[in-house]
C-alpha cells in the first residue's frame, strides 16, 4: 500500500473527470488500497442515493 492516498481525487475519478494520468495512477492506488476502495465505495453509495433523491436534508438546519 502506498504511504500517499488518494482520498482528494476520488470525487472527480468518480465523475469522470481526471485526466489520463492521473485517473492511471488513482486507479494503481486503489488496487493496492483497502482504505481508498472503500471511501470510493461510500462515495458511489452516496452519489447513488443523491442521483435518486433519497438524501432529503434541510441545509440550514445543518449550518446552524
Amino acid at each position: 500500500m502506498s504511504d500517499v492516498h488518494v482520498d482528494t481525487d476520488l470525487s472527480a475519478y468518480l465523475d469522470g473527470e481526471l485526466g489520463p494520468a492521473d485517473r492511471g495512477r488513482v486507479e494503481a492506488h486503489l488496487g493496492t488500497c483497502d482504505r481508498c476502495r472503500a471511501r470510493l465505495s461510500e462515495l458511489r453509495a452516496t452519489a447513488s442515493l443523491i442521483s435518486r433523491g433519497k438524501m432529503n436534508c434541510d441545509l440550514g438546519s445543518v449550518l446552524t
